[in-house]
């Protein structure tokens, strides 16, 4: 659509919006991946393709939220709501890579 269509500040703005959307939508199909690789890998021994798996998929999330938050932070600033409280995507990119090494450490 960007190419076939004429320059619009809005059509730009709604296409990133759905761009980051899909990226996000792959980060939490990575975390869900990465879940069910852990509770299965905890589940009984001699499964450690499973952790692997999970790691495999976590470092994914990493990859997809690095995108998200390339485009996010590009279209909005980071803004406190009342819900979530402050929301910075390059700052939860740190949460996001800490749960790579969490699973790393696991053993059990």
């Amino acid at each position: 659509m960007r190419k076939h269509s004429p320059p619009s500040k809005e059509l730009t703005a709604t296409l990133t919006d759905l761009q980051s959307m899909a990226y996000l939508g792959r980060y939490y199909a990575a975390k869900i991946r990465a879940a069910a690789d852990v509770a299965v890998f905890r589940a009984g021994p001699g499964r450690k393709e499973y952790h692997e798996g999970a790691v495999r998929h976590l470092a994914s999330a990493v990859e997809q939220w690095e995108s998200y938050t390339r485009l996010a932070s590009g279209q909005y600033r980071a803004q406190l709501f009342s819900r979530t409280h402050y929301m910075d995507w390059s700052k939860l990119l740190e949460e996001v890579k800490k749960e790579v090494e969490t699973v790393q450490n696991t053993t059990r």
